[in-house]
């Protein structure tokens, strides 16, 4: 028997009685603090008792046969027309509640419960149901209320009707569990449980030791990668059953965000995941941008990550026609990813931070460099006054693949950082003439050779006072 409150006091015998003359097993329990003055001494009339009995023998028969808790019933307009608009009493105020109604049978009956009781809100319900006064809102209804839902964001809703979707949809229909994986995902994690997200920080873990525990555990989900207050710095990878995917856009540019590394050996199976531009070609420069891109996640500073379980986007279903879903080969990755970390780790001993400052040897050593005849762009623009970020983000190169060439320069002697002295020496030069922007960019060099110079801090920050002036001028 589902627990009723019942505001009714019965003695101990007429209690006794009632449960031998109906075979019932009851138990009472002490009145609540907030209930009605009076209640502790009402009597069992013989209306009240009749009511009670039915209410108990009654209950089980009107909540099986009722719809699911997670269903949702919405007036028929002959009803809305009959005994909604005419005032019709009692019948029209029940009826009013499930006019363009998006509650569910549950969040309804704790609406109406207080006016109704709980069972005329069944017997009621159940009525109206069997006369046709009320109707389930179908599949095709639900899917379109929860586009609707989703568009403007208001996922509480979209979750609800999803719930409803779930009831009615036929086996074999996605729709609305691939709707509530995008919800999952759009919500940032608000709207998934604890136990269905892993969260932590890329200092206490290796990106390697995060992939691999998914792919062993062979998980289900969408792992999120950012640097929290920065808003491009946010990258996926995609798991399915420990296999890993890339969603590539069409429109993305060599600069956006690519999410895992194509493994070359892995283009063969992907002619049915490229519908559109399935070229070995294509696919092949799809492979390399993703190869070069992917690599920065593991030299990100400050970097979290989110795994949210079991949630995928709808690119992942149903890739379209500016979409193309790339799997990874897990083992191949993640071993050259470990040799691209020992890499880094040598290179870094040199370009220590993006803020260092480059420049030629000599004339001819720049000659030397282009001689080589490798990324010429970046080789003209190492001149001693952009910093290493400059020349990665107007290269439009990889952090790793631009950092790897000048390491490269460095260690064959044509090109060396500013030291201290001369950072100082050409930042001031540089604000004697007011070339405010120049002059930030040597002395942020300098402070991170000399972190600890409080000069050096107060003279960068009336610099960036005076850029942001610049700025907002």
């Amino acid at each position: 028997l589902t627990p009723v409150s019942v505001l009714l006091s019965l003695g101990s015998d007429e209690l006794a009685a009632l449960s031998e003359e109906k075979n019932l097993f009851l138990q009472t329990l002490p009145p609540a603090n907030d209930a009605p003055k009076g209640a502790l001494h009402c009597k069992m009339g013989r209306e009240v008792r009749k009511a009670f009995l039915y209410l108990l023998e009654n209950w089980d028969d009107l909540t099986q046969e009722a719809p699911p808790d997670e269903s949702i019933l919405v007036l028929v307009r002959h009803a809305r027309e009959k005994f909604v608009e005419s005032n019709f009493p009692v019948i029209g105020e029940f009826l009013s509640h499930f006019h363009r109604n998006r509650l569910n049978v549950r969040e309804l009956r704790e609406k109406m419960a207080p006016h109704w009781g709980i069972l005329g809100f069944y017997s009621n319900l159940m009525l109206h149901l069997n006369q046709g006064h009320l109707r389930f809102l179908e599949v095709e209804e639900l899917k379109k209320l929860v586009i609707a839902e989703i568009m403007i964001e208001n996922y509480p809703n979209a979750i609800r009707l999803i719930e409803a979707g779930k009831l009615r949809a036929q086996d074999g229909d996605p729709f609305f569990q691939e709707k509530l994986e995008e919800i999952r995902l759009k919500s940032e994690g608000d709207l998934v449980a604890e136990d269905d997200r892993l969260v932590g920080d890329l200092t206490s873990f290796s990106l390697a030791e995060v992939l691999q525990n998914l792919v062993t555990n062979q998980l289900t989900g969408t792992l999120r990668i950012f640097i929290p207050g920065i808003e491009e710095a946010k990258k996926e990878i995609y798991f399915d059953h420990g296999d890993i995917y890339l969603i590539k856009k069409e429109t993305q540019t060599s600069e956006s965000t690519v999410n895992t590394f194509l493994d070359m050996e892995a283009l063969e199976g992907l002619g049915s995941l490229a519908e559109n531009q399935n070229s070995e070609e294509y696919l092949l420069e799809m492979a390399e941008v993703a190869r070069q891109e992917i690599y920065e996640l593991f030299l990100w500073e400050g970097a979290t990550f989110t795994f949210i379980l079991d949630a995928l986007p709808p690119e992942m279903y149903h890739p379209d026609e500016n979409s193309l879903k790339l799997s990874l080969d897990a083992d191949i990755f993640l071993m050259e990813a470990v040799g691209r970390l020992d890499m880094w780790m040598e290179i870094s001993q040199v370009i220590t931070t993006e803020k260092l400052i480059l420049e030629f040897t000599s004339p001819e050593g720049k000659l030397q460099a282009l001689a080589m005849g490798r990324n010429p762009q970046l080789v003209y623009m190492i001149d001693g006054i952009k910093n290493v970020e400059d020349l990665i983000r107007v290269s439009q190169m990889g952090k790793l693949e631009a950092c790897s060439f000048l390491y490269e320069l460095y260690q064959m002697g044509l090109v060396r950082p500013l030291t201290l002295a001369e950072l100082i020496l050409r930042g001031q030069e540089a604000y004697k003439r007011k070339d405010y922007l120049t002059s930030l960019k040597y002395y942020e060099c300098a402070v991170r050779l000399n972190p600890k110079d409080e000069r050096l801090h107060k003279i960068i920050a009336g610099l960036r006072k005076l850029k942001k002036q610049m700025e907002t001028a």
